[in-house]
């Protein structure tokens, strides 16, 4: 999640909030607004991977 958007007045217990849509690697690829109830939202656990380690090129295949 990025912010909330406090410029919205959602329903008691609902916000709007803008985040990004993470890819396997860990990294934001789409932000996305979302309605969403925040006692309902947990962190993500992506371990990162450097970039030089995700197209390893295989040899003999």
């Amino acid at each position: 999640m990025i912010r909330e958007l406090v410029e919205r007045q959602p329903y008691d217990g609902w916000a709007w909030v803008d985040c990004y849509v993470l890819d396997r690697h860990g990294d934001a690829t789409v932000k996305r607004q979302l309605f969403v109830r925040p006692d309902g939202m947990r962190p993500v656990q992506v371990r990162p991977v450097p970039y030089a380690e995700r197209h390893r090129a295989k040899v003999g295949r």
